[in-house]
Formats: C-alpha cells, structure tokens, sequence
C-alpha cells in the first residue's frame, strides 16, 4: 500500500513539473514572438520566463477576491 502511495505522489509531482515546465515555454515563445515584434522589447531566457510566471503569480495572489466565511453566522438569509 505505501508503494502505490509513493507511485501516486511521483506520478502528480511530475504531471506538476510537466505543467509548469509547459507554462513556462509557453510564456518565453508568447513573449519572444509577439512582444518582441510589437513593441520593440528584447527576448527573454528562460530563467527570465520563470521570473515572470512567478511575478504573475504573487500579483494574483495579492488581488484575489477576499471569501466572507461569515455568512453563515446569523446573517440574512437570502
């Protein structure tokens, strides 16, 4: 039972690095051959792309909408 546990976890952990590896390659070829030819900007690296997933992501995080767990407690009914 612990093996197909470890299997199942190996087996998600790669799914995730394929995505995120996916995502990234993505954005660096997105940026690379619209940005570049529209605006004038200089080409990425990889790294770079990386960088840029991981600025979406924490603006993302920031202004996400705010869930009211309250809404159980005593309010209106609706």
């Amino acid at each position: 039972m612990k093996t197909f546990h470890k299997q199942r976890i190996l087996l998600r952990a790669s799914k995730m690095a394929l995505m995120i590896f996916i995502g990234v390659v993505l954005v660096l070829w997105a940026w690379n051959n619209a940005l570049t030819t529209i605006f004038g900007l200089p080409t990425i690296q990889f790294r770079e792309s990386i960088g840029l997933i991981i600025l979406a992501l924490g603006i993302s995080f920031i202004f996400r909408p705010r869930r009211n767990h309250n809404n159980h407690l005593g309010g209106e009914s609706s």
